[in-house]
């Protein structure tokens, strides 16, 4: 389906040690090790999540980012065909910097689907990842791509139980799955938090 290349509550952590300045107030700690993360292009990840994807791999996990659109679409100027190889390349760059695997699928920017191949698609992916976690787009998401990919994320993430739903790997557990911010917070109502000030460069104590 690609190329492999209130006061609300706090999100779980890992148990393993991370950065004193880091750990907030925190709930217990729940002994996972991979997240997975599902972004419609490239550099969502890292605007919505990026200090979540950080604090997790401080913490020893390992972090997958599947990019599903190759954001061929999202210039003014640049052609479609070289903004993809530019955003794949930037999508590469960001992933070796931070110690993430990178599953770049490829597809057409704008184009996402709630269709049963794009179904079969998210659930071989979590399938081969088999993560204990997932971040998504929320499907109040003002922008279509996200919106449509949060749909399929959940349920994708129902189905992979299931073992006559067949897919070149074979079915696992269920994740749990968490919604990451809208741009803006558009239609977004958080209900965990997640302190990430150790790793915003604009902290002063950093």
């Amino acid at each position: 389906c690609g190329d492999r290349g209130r006061q609300p509550a706090q999100v779980p952590l890992p148990s393993r040690s991370i950065p004193k300045a880091a750990t907030g107030r925190l709930t217990e700690v729940v002994k996972v090790k991979t997240l997975l993360v599902f972004a419609p292009h490239p550099d969502d990840a890292e605007i919505f999540c990026g200090g979540v994807i950080l604090k997790y791999l401080a913490a020893g996990w390992r972090v997958v980012l599947v990019v599903v659109t190759s954001g061929n679409r999202g210039h003014l100027e640049i052609p479609p065909e070289e903004l993809a190889e530019i955003r794949r390349r930037e999508a590469e760059n960001a992933a070796k910097v931070a110690g993430g695997e990178l599953v770049w699928l490829g597809w057409e920017d704008t184009t996402i689907e709630a269709n049963l191949a794009n179904r079969n698609c998210i659930i071989e992916a979590i399938r081969q990842v088999r993560p204990d976690l997932v971040l998504s787009p929320d499907p109040n998401d003002y922008h279509s791509d996200h919106r449509v990919l949060g749909e399929l994320v959940v349920n994708a993430a129902y189905l992979v139980g299931v073992p006559l739903l067949q897919t070149e790997s074979e079915a696992c557990a269920s994740p749990r799955v968490y919604f990451f911010e809208t741009h803006g917070g558009i239609n977004f109502q958080p209900e965990k938090w997640m302190n990430i000030s150790f790793y915003w460069k604009g902290n002063p104590e950093n």
